[in-house]
């Protein structure tokens, strides 16, 4: 007993003094892990508020659509006037007036975001069909316009299939993007480049046709591409018409498919109204 008594004063001691702080290796590393930032680079920000600084934060804090995704991170620097004719590929600056079909926007990133009235959002224009939802055209004028596909296409709704009760989701145009020297941005100016095949590259190709939208045809190409990559085969994808939108693009890159590309790659908003040139 007298040895237990002995003892329990120097173990009440060190029980006394201050445990260390736990220290978890993630908590100091946390504030330095890289955030993916699809919005356009910080250049010139700092000084006075300029016009030019103004459209640059504006541009930054805007939600970047999909169909924007092969624009460069600073390319587009500037908000010009709403004026003059839009053409199909200009990428615009528009305010969310009033939620309608469409109540999200698919990012640059793959990521759904959530519309609220009074958001800006940095779209293309562009025509669409879609005989399940939204047939409509680029306007006339930086009017009031739509918001016509997830994707993130600015266009003026013509008609709309019965099931789109709420109608198409409206927007107001702040004005075309411009680069440094002040001319429009357009999805065209960033296309990919033709390539020369080499003479002996000679791929099978596959071609999944459809009689309307929702008929199966990206299905069949995703479980087609399963198979043929189980069969240890090397496979791409091609979406050839259409609007653009991210679903397909990342269904069939989670299926396996690489190269995935679609008509935004050479720029092309949507292949409605297009000419045969």
């Amino acid at each position: 007993m007298e040895r237990n008594v002995a003892r329990r004063p120097a173990r009440d001691a060190e029980a006394n003094q201050a445990a260390p702080a736990p220290v978890y290796p993630f908590a100091a590393e946390s504030t330095a892990v890289p955030i993916l930032d699809m919005r356009p680079a910080q250049r010139g920000l700092g000084g006075p508020m300029t016009q030019l600084r103004w459209d640059q934060v504006r541009l930054r804090k805007a939600s970047w659509a999909f169909t924007t995704r092969r624009v460069p991170q600073g390319a587009a620097c500037r908000i010009l006037p709403p004026e003059g004719r839009p053409q199909a590929g200009d990428l615009v600056i528009a305010r969310i007036d009033a939620i309608g079909q469409h109540d999200g926007l698919q990012l640059v990133n793959g990521r759904r975001r959530h519309l609220f009235v009074g958001d800006e959002i940095v779209v293309a224009y562009g025509h669409r069909y879609a005989s399940n939802q939204f047939e409509s055209e680029v306007p006339e004028t930086m009017g009031p316009c739509h918001l016509v596909a997830g994707g993130g296409i600015a266009s003026r709704a013509l008609s709309w299939h019965v099931r789109m009760a709420k109608g198409p989701t409206a927007i107001t145009p702040v004005g075309l993007l411009g680069d440094a020297n002040g001319r429009r941005v357009n999805l065209r100016d960033f296309a990919l480049a033709p390539v020369s095949p080499p003479l002996d590259y000679r791929p099978t190709p596959i071609a999944v046709v459809g009689t309307s939208m929702d008929a199966g045809k990206t299905q069949t190409c995703v479980h087609l591409v399963r198979g043929l990559v189980a069969g240890g085969l090397q496979v791409g994808y091609a979406k050839i018409t259409g609007t653009g939108a991210g679903g397909d693009y990342w269904w069939l890159r989670d299926a396996g498919a690489d190269p995935v590309l679609d008509f935004t790659d050479v720029g092309l908003p949507s292949t409605y109204l297009l000419g045969l040139e």
